[in-house]
């Protein structure tokens, strides 16, 4: 459990960093790497389903497991491998485009301590490392403070997004046939290949799409809390949770609208920021994503103790 908790958050940090120069560069960007994590979802998906298929022939069940586990492991490994590679070769068929943004990026980041730097050095004062210190933690405040205060509304749209998605989804979903593991894995892959379509298509059209269209979108999605409780609770109710078309459908529309609407929000947030706070607003909306995620699986948690408690 340990581990797998180390290994989730040097992955938050790893994607808020990568969000972060993403949303310095731009929306269209930003746009690439949301659908590169969504693509990263469908191949594990596919990965998971062969090893599913391939090891469900044995008796042992948590043999299978662990060989799964293993295999997915490795194949990440392997993976990580050759997008360091296919990094390294890209870099140098570009070297001089990249040196070129690099050295931008990095003078937009330093630029705000540099100036007030030379303001404290005019003053014929020498500055000591203490001073420097303080200088460098009121800059990313201010920072972050004026980053926040330009797009708080898509940021908390990103928030939002990620809190009703992960409080229904994995855990409520896998509730409707938990006997039928096949099943679960096809609502599970159904929402990644969805929710890429969603990435997709905001890379498409999602610059035509006011902010209110966000707002409304965002709110509008809280109706899939009450329709994936009730397809837990009364699957008898009606057919669109009850049966198996109608739970296909309902996780589709879940993730179509994660994927448009989350990365609607994340190419929109950075763009209302002056350029050189485009980084720093990259990285708080990837940190809002991570904060989403964590709210709604707690929601979820919560949901789920006090439902079985309800029970006994």
């Amino acid at each position: 459990m340990l581990l797998l908790v180390v290994l989730a958050l040097f992955a938050s940090l790893m994607q808020s960093t990568v969000l972060g120069i993403a949303g310095s560069m731009g929306p269209k960007v930003s746009a690439a790497v949301m659908f590169g994590l969504g693509m990263s979802g469908i191949m594990a998906f596919f990965l998971s389903l062969i090893l599913h298929l391939m090891l469900n022939s044995g008796n042992d069940s948590s043999s299978g497991a662990m060989l799964e586990a293993a295999a997915l492991f490795a194949f990440s490994v392997a993976y990580t491998a050759f997008s360091t590679w296919v990094y390294h070769y890209c870099f140098s068929c570009r070297i001089q485009e990249v040196v070129d943004i690099l050295a931008t990026l990095e003078a937009e980041r330093s630029s705000p301590m540099l100036e007030r730097a030379r303001a404290l050095r005019s003053s014929s004062r020498r500055l000591q490392a203490d001073e420097i210190l303080h200088v460098a933690h009121v800059s990313q405040c201010s920072n972050f403070g004026t980053v926040m205060r330009q797009m708080w509304p898509q940021a908390f749209n990103v928030w939002l997004i990620f809190v009703v998605t992960m409080t229904v989804f994995p855990g409520v979903m896998h509730k409707w046939a938990p006997d039928r593991a096949l099943f679960l894995q096809l609502l599970t892959g159904c929402f990644q290949v969805f929710d890429v379509c969603g990435r997709y298509l905001a890379d498409a059209c999602g610059s035509h799409l006011p902010s209110v269209g966000l707002w409304a979108l965002t709110i509008i999605r809280l109706m899939f809390i009450p329709a994936f409780f009730l397809g837990q609770w009364h699957p008898e109710s009606c057919p669109i949770w009850g049966s198996d078309t109608g739970r296909m459908l309902l996780v589709a529309l879940l993730a179509l609208t994660n994927g448009f609407v989350a990365s609607c929000g994340m190419m929109s947030g950075p763009s209302k920021c002056e350029m050189q706070l485009r980084e720093v607003a990259g990285i708080t909306m990837g940190g809002m994503m991570v904060i989403g995620i964590f709210s709604g699986t707690l929601l979820a948690l919560l949901t789920e103790f006090v439902t079985e408690a309800d029970a006994v």
